[in-house]
C-alpha cells in the first residue's frame, strides 16, 4: 500500500500543479510523523507490563481449561493443629437461627482451631534510676537504662518495629505511625519517630 502511494505522488509530482506539489510535501510530512508515532507505540507496548495495560489493548488469549484440583497422587497440603491452645470457646444455641424452635442437648461436638495475633496493649515502665554519689571523683553516678536509648521515652522493641517496617519493607513514616494508632493503640507523631531512624 504505501509503495502504491509513492509511485502516485511521484507521478502527480511530474504534472502537478505548485499547490498541488505542497501538498505532496505535506502528505510526506505526515507520513514520516506517522511511522514515527507507529515505532512509539510498539516500543511503549513493548515495555509496559500487562498490569499497566488498558483490557483494550490486551490480545484475547484462549487459555487452556484445566481441570481443577491436584493431580491424582498428589499429597494434600494442610495447616497443622498447633500442640499448644491458649483458650477455649464454647459456642451453643437455645434456638435455631432459621426458624426460632428450642432447642435440646447438642448431638455432636465440632471442633475448629485458629490461630490470631494477641490483642496489643502497649506497656508503659516507670524506671527508678538510683543515683550515687562518688566518693573518688565527687560526682553523682547512675546505671544505664538498657530497656530505651538514651533520653527517649520510646523502648527498645517500638524502635526496632519502626526500623524494621522503615528500612526492611520500605514502610513510608505516615504509614508506619498509621499503623501504629490502628493495631497498637499507639499514638506517635512524625518527629518523635524521625530522631529515632
Amino acid at each position: 500500500m504505501e509503495k502504491e502511494l509513492n509511485t502516485l505522488l511521484k507521478e502527480i509530482e511530474e504534472t502537478a500543479c505548485p499547490n498541488c506539489k505542497r501538498l505532496i510535501v505535506i502528505i510526506k510530512e505526515i507520513e514520516a510523523r506517522n511511522r514515527n508515532l507507529e515505532a512509539k507505540i510498539e516500543e511503549h507496548k513493548a515495555t509496559t507490563p500487562s498490569g499497566m495495560k488498558p483490557t483494550y489493548e490486551k490480545r484475547n488469549i484462549k487459555t487452556r481449561r484445566k481441570k481443577p484440583g491436584c493431580k491424582i497422587g498428589h499429597q494434600g497440603f494442610y495447616r497443622k493443629i498447633p500442640k499448644e491452645v491458649h483458650i477455649e470457646k464454647d459456642w451453643t444455641l437455645a434456638t435455631c437461627p432459621d426458624c426460632g424452635t428450642e432447642l435440646g442437648k447438642p448431638i455432636e461436638i465440632r471442633e475448629r482451631y485458629t490461630e490470631d495475633l494477641p490483642t496489643i496493649e502497649i506497656l508503659v515502665t516507670k524506671h527508678r534510676i538510683y543515683r550515687y554519689l562518688c566518693k573518688g571523683c565527687k560526682r553523682i553516678v547512675e546505671p544505664k537504662v538498657l530497656d530505651a536509648l538514651p533520653k527517649s521515652r520510646l523502648g527498645l522493641n517500638i524502635l526496632l518495629m519502626t526500623v524494621w517496617l522503615h528500612y526492611a519493607l520500605g514502610t513510608t513514616v505516615k504509614n508506619i505511625i498509621a499503623w501504629l494508632k490502628t493495631l497498637c493503640y499507639f499514638k506517635l507523631k512524625i518527629p518523635q519517630i524521625l530522631i529515632t531512624m
